[in-house]
């Protein structure tokens, strides 16, 4: 399976799994869950909440591209350089194919194919930095429609398919964290932090 299908299918993974909710503020893994993939193979991924950009390097990590949380800390400021120099080249957002990774400034997400998009939009409820573990209104992670005109630019994963092809060479290579927890049979942990907000407020968003 190519690399940028993997990392598309772990997309929609976090995006149809209320486990997982929007926080910059606790954006760092915790724990991990194994997922099957449409070929029946198995990947690790990384637990917990998520903002934008980590949740675009936890997908492209789990096809083996990107690195760990600190080898490839990514946000958008820096976003660029990191997935140009891990081989991928910049593409016009009328041209993306699925997987490929979108820009605008403060923003990144997956493109997922059929006028879709993969993202971490906001924190629940109020729309806030952090809050409750997990996705609290199901649109904290969520699918999303596709508009090129919200779009600075794109990423394209830019090998030959048989070099973006994951080998069990390439998944032995993959950070300790992970390959353990493949073995363990490890599966995602739901941390709490405080009570669930009551008030009522309004969700902005994207469309």
């Amino acid at each position: 399976m190519l690399r940028r299908e993997i990392a598309a299918q772990v997309m929609e993974h976090y995006c149809n799994h209320d486990a997982h909710g929007y926080s910059q503020v606790h954006r760092a893994p915790n724990g991990t869950e194994l997922i099957t993939l449409s070929d029946g193979s198995q990947v690790t991924i990384a637990g917990g909440d998520t903002d934008c950009s980590e949740l675009v390097r936890r997908c492209y990590e789990a096809a083996g591209v990107l690195g760990g949380y600190w080898q490839d800390y990514l946000w958008t400021g820096n976003e660029a350089g990191v997935l140009l120099s891990h081989g991928f080249v910049e593409v016009s957002v009328h041209n993306v194919q699925r997987g490929d990774v979108l820009w605008v400034k403060g923003h990144t997400a997956l493109y997922l194919g059929d006028g879709y998009i993969g993202e971490a939009h906001h924190g629940d409820y109020c729309g806030g930095l952090d809050g409750v573990a997990g996705d609290q209104d199901g649109t904290e992670v969520r699918l999303a429609r596709y508009y090129p005109s919200h779009w600075t630019t794109a990423y394209h994963y830019d090998y030959s398919d048989e070099a973006d092809e994951l080998t069990d060479e390439d998944v032995a290579a993959i950070p300790s964290w992970r390959t353990s927890a493949r073995r363990s049979g490890a599966t995602a942990t739901r941390p709490t932090r405080r009570p669930m907000r009551t008030e009522s407020c309004a969700i902005s968003v994207m469309t």
